[in-house]
């Protein structure tokens, strides 16, 4: 079928083109594991998971699907995703009984793939590479040594403390900036919705913040989805905020 409406609707999701593949399955006591595990598969949207593959093993204690790669249309994420948990009762009150381990080694995101999930996003053909070792639960989840690239110069070092994620009403968060570098270029090419417009409208600065060169901030954001609060120190070409 083509695709039409751009996000995916969770309450009726259709797919088709589904291929799942499990080699050498074996059992040896409570634990069950195989060597590849490979999915693809076509939703309605145009959402298309064109591998996920990973050397999964679980038991009454873990989930670990190691070696785990995502492909989406356009975007890619390799890395480990193992699940810790006493139970798998615990499942029942996941966001606070089960831990999430997931080293995302490298990963290359679209926006646009996004906009599957976000409609918001549709038409924003920016890229972002990521590193990070996320770890926790959903009630407090650590994001550590989070290392994000875009742009040409756009790079941050991070640590991220999220509560509630699974609550958003109540979600609240608080990030750490080890470092933060942008330039009055790169500021200048953030695009503006609607993204998928003929002419893309993008952030207007200043001449005069060119005059900045390089901007590094180093400091503390939290909040939460309705308030923020940034506190820290930019430093430019010119001196110190």
């Amino acid at each position: 079928f083509p695709s039409h409406d751009k996000a995916s609707d969770w309450n009726f999701l259709d797919t088709k083109a589904i291929q799942l593949v499990i080699d050498n399955i074996e059992i040896a006591g409570e634990k069950i594991s195989a060597k590849h595990l490979n999915l693809a598969l076509q939703e309605k949207s145009g959402f298309e998971i064109k591998d996920l593959s990973c050397d999964p093993s679980f038991d009454d204690h873990e989930m670990d699907l190691s070696n785990l790669k995502l492909s989406t249309n356009q975007s890619i994420i390799k890395g480990d995703l193992k699940f810790v948990y006493n139970s798998f009762d615990d499942f029942e009150d996941f966001g606070n009984k089960v831990l999430i381990d997931y080293n995302i080694d490298d990963a290359k995101l679209y926006l646009n793939d996004l906009a599957f999930f976000s409609p918001f996003l549709e038409g924003n053909k920016r890229s972002i590479n990521l590193k990070s070792r996320i770890i926790g639960t959903l009630d407090e989840l650590q994001l550590q040594k989070t290392e994000f690239e875009t742009g040409n110069s756009t790079q941050f070092l991070a640590d991220f403390v999220i509560r509630n994620l699974d609550n958003p009403d109540s979600t609240t968060y608080r990030v750490y900036f080890n470092k933060f570098t942008t330039n009055y270029n790169d500021l200048c090419q953030i695009e503006l919705p609607p993204f998928d417009s003929t002419y893309q409208q993008r952030l207007i600065l200043p001449e005069f913040v060119g005059s900045f060169g390089k901007v590094q901030l180093q400091g503390e954001l939290m909040g939460s989805y309705s308030a923020l609060n940034l506190f820290g120190v930019i430093t430019t070409d010119i001196g110190e905020i």
